[in-house]
């Protein structure tokens, strides 16, 4: 069996999972369909419970969205597709803009909430 991700970064001292136990993320990153990929405009999509942003602050004015987990209607959890893998510093702001554009509830999703968004910035 080959070594989990997690466990390789961990060596190097990379916390990929910062407000998780590594077990809990890895039953969530296990329970992941990564071949069903739906747009965040999806109907199915009940709503986001992961979205990890990654950035560098101090050369770098945006954040890198690392991955995004959703849970469909049915129960299925899939990846989450939003409209641009990065977004600015005002992240909030511009994906209520993106939502608006879109027809999709951002709040409603789950998008700003606090156990579901993770950040990490160097």
């Amino acid at each position: 069996m080959s070594e989990h991700p997690m466990d390789r970064a961990a060596q190097y001292g990379v916390n990929l999972w910062d407000t998780y136990s590594t077990d809990d993320l890895r039953q969530l990153q296990e329970g992941v369909d990564h071949s069903l990929r739906v747009p965040w405009a999806d109907p199915r999509l009940k709503r986001i419970i992961r979205l990890r942003l990654i950035g560098c602050s101090w050369e770098y004015p945006f954040w890198d969205v690392s991955y995004v987990y959703g849970e469909l209607t049915d129960g299925r959890r899939c990846l989450v597709m939003l409209p641009d893998s990065r977004l600015p510093r005002n992240w909030r702001q511009t994906l209520v803009e993106w939502a608006q554009r879109d027809g999709v509830y951002a709040k409603g999703l789950g998008c700003f909430d606090p156990n579901v968004v993770s950040t990490l910035a160097g």
